[in-house]
């Protein structure tokens, strides 16, 4: 993150830092360079209390600048320097931006969109499924029914899905049916449900996650589609062939 411009109390301090840090080398190096203008300043050893307000000065000086430096910018700003590091392809740089927009406001409505994207730059640029999982995981805690949440449920259960775990496939798919209901994908999380229980074969919930897709005259024609290969595949699975070539 570039640092703002600095205040004028800042570029004060800075010009009086580096005016006492030559005057305490001069006073290390030589008691008669001591000197401030045509005033002599003690040594240390002969005015400890200067020497530490010296010291002091110095150090509360540096203090302002690092915290005018750590200073955040706005939401927009700071989201704006993020994304243009993911098109430079510094994706490292990317990810601390973003990670420190997550840290640097905390109530920003669109927090949840930017710990998205952590998750999609670790799962489709680093590879790296389980810090991906942990951020969508993040995610679905602290916005479950945000439109955010909706996406990292989804991207969860693909990585799930890809590693095998078919609990955690179905427990996300399940959530979606239950707490976006009223989003278009609905069919499309339902058949995906269907086929998650056909993998496990638990074939009656396959059945019963089918069966109202296949019913629903509002079913998509893709979603149907894949809902009677489901539907094959149960019948396939549990002997009945000719039921299966029915629905193929």
């Amino acid at each position: 993150m570039n640092k703002p411009a600095k205040s004028g109390i800042v570029n004060y301090f800075l010009a009086t830092a580096a005016r006492l840090k030559r005057l305490l080398a001069a006073c290390a190096s030589s008691p008669q360079n001591c000197r401030l203008g045509k005033r002599r300043i003690h040594t240390p050893l002969e005015n400890n209390s200067q020497f530490h307000f010296l010291q002091v000065l110095i150090l509360v000086g540096v203090v302002v600048i690092i915290l005018q430096g750590c200073k955040p910018g706005d939401f927009d700003t700071e989201l704006k320097k993020a994304e243009s590091k993911v098109s430079m392809g510094d994706n490292e740089g990317a990810l601390s931006a973003y990670k420190r927009l997550v840290e640097h406001f905390p109530n920003d409505p669109r927090r949840p969109g930017v710990m998205l994207r952590i998750g999609d730059i670790y799962s489709m640029v680093q590879n790296d499924s389980v810090s991906a999982k942990a951020s969508y995981t993040k995610v679905i805690s602290e916005a479950p029914f945000t439109e955010a949440a909706r996406l990292a449920r989804e991207r969860r259960a693909h990585l799930s899905e890809k590693a095998g775990q078919l609990e955690e496939v179905i427990e996300d798919y399940a959530s979606l049916v239950k707490y976006f209901s009223e989003h278009p994908d609905v069919y499309r999380y339902r058949v995906l449900l269907g086929g998650a229980y056909l993998s496990q074969r638990n074939y009656p919930q396959a059945r019963t996650e089918i069966r109202p897709l296949l019913e629903d005259k509002q079913t998509p024609k893709d979603v149907r589609e894949q809902a009677l290969f489901v539907a094959g595949g149960r019948d396939f699975f549990v002997d009945k062939p000719t039921n299966a070539h029915t629905f193929y």
